[in-house]
């Protein structure tokens, strides 16, 4: 039924009349009969005030392709194979980003490792230092030490 541009001008008319159709895109209403018998191709301002009006894919008017209704999902279009194309497109960007998320989950791990490397070095360090100042300092005054030993 909508493999002509008369056909799909006509399915939007639906049950509508066409003197009443016509008035509302501004077209007379032999020219609108014309447009939906084939006679006739309309013009760019009444497929503009059409796809307008009714909310309508000037894609789908014209070609009979992609949604009719302005805004409407696109409908999947099978490969060869008989699967959608955009299902293998989304898989294929899927994939792609589970690998990038089991990358940086791997490059995590590591700097979660060398952190707690750098970590007990900084401990090492710490007892370090507060034994040379527990040498260095005069007799009585190991608060530095005892601090740190605390915290």
């Amino acid at each position: 039924m909508d493999n002509t541009i008369g056909a799909r001008i006509k399915a939007v008319r639906g049950e509508m009349l066409q003197t009443h159709f016509s008035e509302m895109l501004g077209v007379h209403k032999n020219s609108l009969s014309r447009y939906e018998r084939g006679v006739g191709l309309p013009d760019a301002q009444f497929i503009q005030s059409l796809c307008t009006t009714f909310e309508i894919e000037a894609n789908w008017l014209l070609f009979g392709e992609g949604p009719r209704k302005r805004g409407a999902a696109a409908q999947p279009r099978p490969n060869k194979e008989g699967q959608c194309v955009r299902c293998e497109v989304l898989e294929a960007e899927l994939s792609k980003e589970r690998d990038l998320s089991r990358e940086l989950m791997q490059d995590n791990r590591e700097l979660m490792k060398e952190n707690r490397k750098l970590m007990r070095e900084n401990s090492d360090l710490r007892v370090e230092l507060a034994e040379i100042k527990a040498r260095a300092a005069p007799d009585g005054d190991n608060k530095d030490e005892e601090r740190l030993r605390v915290g």
